[in-house]
Protein backbone atom coordinates (compact mmCIF):
# COMPACT_ATOMS: atom_id res chain seq x y z
CA UNK A 1 0.00 0.00 0.00
CA UNK A 2 2.82 2.37 0.86
CA UNK A 3 4.57 1.74 -2.45
CA UNK A 4 1.38 2.46 -4.40
CA UNK A 5 0.55 5.51 -2.30
CA UNK A 6 3.99 7.01 -2.85
CA UNK A 7 3.92 6.40 -6.62
CA UNK A 8 3.49 10.08 -7.51
CA UNK A 9 6.41 10.96 -5.25
CA UNK A 10 8.75 8.45 -6.88
CA UNK A 11 8.04 9.87 -10.32
CA UNK A 12 8.49 13.45 -9.15
CA UNK A 13 12.14 13.20 -8.06
CA UNK A 14 14.88 14.14 -10.44
CA UNK A 15 18.53 15.17 -10.36
CA UNK A 16 18.85 18.94 -10.09
CA UNK A 17 21.90 21.11 -10.24
CA UNK A 18 22.72 24.44 -8.67
CA UNK A 19 25.66 26.76 -9.20
CA UNK A 20 27.20 28.14 -6.03
CA UNK A 21 30.22 30.45 -6.29
CA UNK A 22 31.28 29.00 -9.62
CA UNK A 23 30.89 25.37 -8.59
CA UNK A 24 28.09 23.15 -9.83
CA UNK A 25 26.41 20.84 -7.32
CA UNK A 26 23.90 18.13 -8.10
CA UNK A 27 21.21 16.88 -5.75
CA UNK A 28 18.05 14.84 -5.78
CA UNK A 29 14.94 16.97 -5.56
CA UNK A 30 11.33 17.22 -6.63
CA UNK A 31 10.83 18.40 -10.18
CA UNK A 32 9.26 21.86 -10.15
CA UNK A 33 6.50 20.79 -12.55
CA UNK A 34 5.55 17.80 -10.40
CA UNK A 35 5.56 19.62 -7.06
CA UNK A 36 1.83 20.32 -6.98
CA UNK A 37 0.97 16.70 -7.89
CA UNK A 38 3.24 15.46 -5.10
CA UNK A 39 1.70 17.80 -2.54
CA UNK A 40 -1.86 16.87 -3.51
CA UNK A 41 -1.01 13.15 -3.42
CA UNK A 42 0.62 13.57 0.00
CA UNK A 43 -2.45 15.38 1.33
CA UNK A 44 -5.01 12.98 -0.12
CA UNK A 45 -3.20 9.72 0.64
CA UNK A 46 -1.61 10.78 3.92
CA UNK A 47 -4.43 12.79 5.49
CA UNK A 48 -7.79 12.88 3.73
CA UNK A 49 -8.04 9.15 3.00
CA UNK A 50 -6.95 8.01 6.49
CA UNK A 51 -9.21 10.59 8.16
CA UNK A 52 -12.15 9.42 6.06
CA UNK A 53 -11.40 5.76 6.83
CA UNK A 54 -11.00 6.39 10.56
CA UNK A 55 -14.19 8.44 10.66
CA UNK A 56 -16.16 5.79 8.78
CA UNK A 57 -14.89 2.98 11.00
CA UNK A 58 -15.63 4.90 14.17
CA UNK A 59 -19.14 5.65 12.89
CA UNK A 60 -19.61 1.89 12.42
CA UNK A 61 -18.34 1.29 15.96
CA UNK A 62 -20.71 3.95 17.33
CA UNK A 63 -23.65 2.41 15.47
CA UNK A 64 -22.74 -1.01 16.84
CA UNK A 65 -22.48 0.35 20.40
CA UNK A 66 -25.86 2.06 20.13
CA UNK A 67 -27.51 -1.00 18.59
CA UNK A 68 -26.15 -3.47 21.15
CA UNK A 69 -26.65 -1.61 24.37
CA UNK A 70 -26.27 -3.80 27.38
CA UNK A 71 -29.04 -3.58 29.87
CA UNK A 72 -26.95 -3.83 33.01
CA UNK A 73 -28.74 -3.53 36.28
CA UNK A 74 -26.68 -1.85 38.95
CA UNK A 75 -26.52 -2.82 42.62
CA UNK A 76 -29.50 -1.88 44.76
CA UNK A 77 -29.17 1.39 46.61
CA UNK A 78 -30.41 1.80 50.20
CA UNK A 79 -32.13 -1.52 50.24
CA UNK A 80 -34.35 -0.85 47.24
CA UNK A 81 -34.36 -3.26 44.33
CA UNK A 82 -32.74 -1.98 41.12
CA UNK A 83 -35.07 -0.42 38.63
CA UNK A 84 -35.05 -0.69 34.86
CA UNK A 85 -35.10 3.08 34.43
CA UNK A 86 -31.96 3.50 36.54
CA UNK A 87 -30.22 0.75 34.56
CA UNK A 88 -31.28 2.35 31.28
CA UNK A 89 -29.96 5.71 32.48
CA UNK A 90 -26.60 4.17 33.38
CA UNK A 91 -26.39 2.42 30.01
CA UNK A 92 -27.26 5.66 28.22
CA UNK A 93 -24.57 7.50 30.17
CA UNK A 94 -21.99 4.86 29.18
CA UNK A 95 -23.07 5.09 25.54
CA UNK A 96 -22.84 8.88 25.62
CA UNK A 97 -19.32 8.69 27.09
CA UNK A 98 -18.30 6.15 24.44
CA UNK A 99 -19.64 8.29 21.61
CA UNK A 100 -17.98 11.40 23.05
CA UNK A 101 -14.64 9.56 23.24
CA UNK A 102 -15.00 8.45 19.61
CA UNK A 103 -15.61 12.03 18.49
CA UNK A 104 -12.64 13.27 20.53
CA UNK A 105 -10.31 10.66 19.00
CA UNK A 106 -11.30 11.57 15.44
CA UNK A 107 -11.07 15.32 16.06
CA UNK A 108 -7.68 15.03 17.78
CA UNK A 109 -6.36 12.94 14.89
CA UNK A 110 -7.61 15.48 12.36
CA UNK A 111 -6.33 18.53 14.21
CA UNK A 112 -2.97 16.94 15.05
CA UNK A 113 -2.07 15.88 11.52
CA UNK A 114 -3.53 18.83 9.62
CA UNK A 115 -0.55 21.22 10.13
CA UNK A 116 1.89 18.59 8.89
CA UNK A 117 -0.07 18.32 5.66
CA UNK A 118 -0.80 22.01 5.24
CA UNK A 119 2.85 23.06 5.49
CA UNK A 120 3.94 21.42 2.19
CA UNK A 121 0.85 22.83 0.47
CA UNK A 122 1.72 26.30 1.76
CA UNK A 123 5.33 25.96 0.59
CA UNK A 124 4.25 24.69 -2.84
CA UNK A 125 1.85 27.61 -3.19
CA UNK A 126 4.55 30.09 -2.20
CA UNK A 127 6.98 28.48 -4.65
CA UNK A 128 4.48 28.64 -7.50
CA UNK A 129 3.70 32.29 -6.68
CA UNK A 130 7.40 33.24 -6.68
CA UNK A 131 7.98 31.46 -10.01
CA UNK A 132 5.10 33.38 -11.61
CA UNK A 133 6.67 36.70 -10.64
CA UNK A 134 10.06 35.84 -12.09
Amino acid sequence: MSLVGNGPTYGAFTVKSVNVTGSSYEYCGVDDDALSVTVVAFFLLGYALPLTAISALYVLIACHVRRHRRRVVGPPSRGRPPTASRAAGAAGHRNARTLRLIVVVVVVFGVSWLPIHLQPANEAHATSQSQRHI
